[in-house]
């Protein structure tokens, strides 16, 4: 079935419906789905939507996932309940609302088009991963304070080096993927006291750190289980 618009009744609202998903269709639009008011988990990947529109916000919606289509913007004052959003391969060039997102952990950015990275990440007190590979970041600057950030994914943003201050930026940080960058310094590693899982591969790591012991010597930690170079 190929859906390409979806309405929904405000006599919806009594419904109990709390999972949906519409992937795979022909969705421009998402409108009125706050009627659907005991909604936790919707899923729309793989569509054609550029535009977000509710009358009023999203009580209960704790999943919103929207890859594969063609999001411009979010407005995180619609989805106050959200923990997790996943908004891969889409246009999205910035947030709005940020302080509104209160409960969100996840948040997956990967793969956008036009990237301009209009996303205020110390905002969200609760995040605690954050994927934007293949973004061109360059800096990791976007991502200071964000202290209750664990995981980490930034593989292909063109990132040459890692800022001294990274263990207070991100002091929980545990799990951390920078692989396929242009990294030749690593000492901004040192202090990540928490680190337990670390992948450079495809950087460019100068050959007295770019082996076990000279990344080991930098982290200077006993927690690290997995380390790829």
């Amino acid at each position: 079935m190929d859906i390409d618009e979806l309405w929904i009744a405000e006599s919806t609202s009594s419904s109990k419906l709390e999972y949906l998903d519409l992937s795979c269709n022909k969705l421009k639009k998402l409108e009125r789905i706050e009627a659907l008011a005991a909604l936790r988990e919707l899923i729309l990947d793989q569509n054609a939507i550029s535009t977000i529109t509710l009358t009023r916000p999203h009580p209960t919606l704790e999943t919103l996932l929207l890859n594969d289509n063609q999001v411009e913007e979010f407005h995180g004052a619609l989805f106050p309940a959200v923990r997790r959003v996943g908004l891969d391969r889409n246009c999205v060039k910035g947030f709005r609302g940020e302080p509104s997102l209160a409960k969100l952990e996840v948040l997956s950015l990967e793969d956008q088009r036009g990237w301009e990275g209009n996303v205020r990440f110390g905002e969200f007190m609760k995040l605690r991963t954050v994927r934007l590979s293949g973004n061109p970041l360059q800096t990791l600057t976007p991502l200071r304070q964000t202290p209750s950030l664990a995981t980490l994914e930034l593989r292909h943003c063109g990132i040459k080096r890692i800022p001294r201050s990274l263990s207070c930026d991100l002091p929980n940080l545990q799990h951390l993927d920078l692989d396929g960058n242009s990294i030749s310094d690593i000492r901004g590693l040192a202090g990540l006291a928490f680190l337990e899982n670390l992948s450079m591969k495809g950087n460019t790591v100068g050959e007295s750190e770019g082996n076990l012991e000279g990344v080991l010597g930098v982290l200077k930690t006993g927690k690290v289980r997995s380390l790829d170079l």
